[in-house]
């Protein structure tokens, strides 16, 4: 499936929900959200076999109106899903949420994030020993304070995530840069 260039807004719940191979989301505009803008699934961790899906040059902006904890603008959940280029701004809770294994999250601009709650990341992952090989990399973070004591972190690796490889990413006016558990 590839959705191109469409504007979805106003939405009770979800965006776009996808989950299978090779699908792709790109050139699209996401406002107004309930909850996430763009929850994309699919490969297989036991095998590790990639999806292959693509969410790409993508605005994302007010997510999260109806339902404010544990949202995000994109949630990547399985093998082999790539997020590169979007623009993910304006959310109570976390820009970017992956799950599983060999990601690639790369060149999106994150701000304006994790507003309503704490203990977060503008891109998150955690309890997970076998979520391994997800790159994160030229990232641009930045505004991201958060709430309570633990407010919000840039990159968040949460509680004893491992093999995740972060490189040349731009942090500025954020409560926290890195938080690894």
């Amino acid at each position: 499936i590839s959705l191109d260039n469409i504007t979805i807004q106003n939405t009770g719940w979800d965006g776009v929900v996808l989950n299978g191979y090779n699908n792709i989301v790109k050139n699209s505009s996401f406002k107004y959200i309930g909850a996430t803008a763009v929850n994309i699934s699919g490969g297989d961790r036991y095998s590790l076999t990639p999806a292959k899906s693509l969410v790409s040059n993508n605005v994302i902006t007010t997510s999260g109106i109806d339902v404010l904890s544990y949202v995000q603008g994109i949630l990547m959940n399985g093998v082999g899903i790539q997020a590169i280029n979007n623009k993910i701004s304006d959310s109570p809770d976390t820009g970017i949420l992956f799950i599983g294994n060999d990601h690639l999250i790369s060149g999106n601009e994150i701000f304006d994030v994790v507003k309503d709650t704490g203990d977060q990341g503008a891109i998150y992952s955690g309890r997970d020993w076998l979520g391994q090989g997800t790159v994160i990399r030229d990232n641009f973070i930045h505004h991201v304070y958060g709430i309570g004591n633990l407010a919000a972190s840039a990159i968040y690796l949460d509680d004893q995530l491992s093999g995740i490889t972060v490189t040349n990413n731009v942090i500025a006016n954020v409560f926290r840069g890195f938080l690894i558990g």
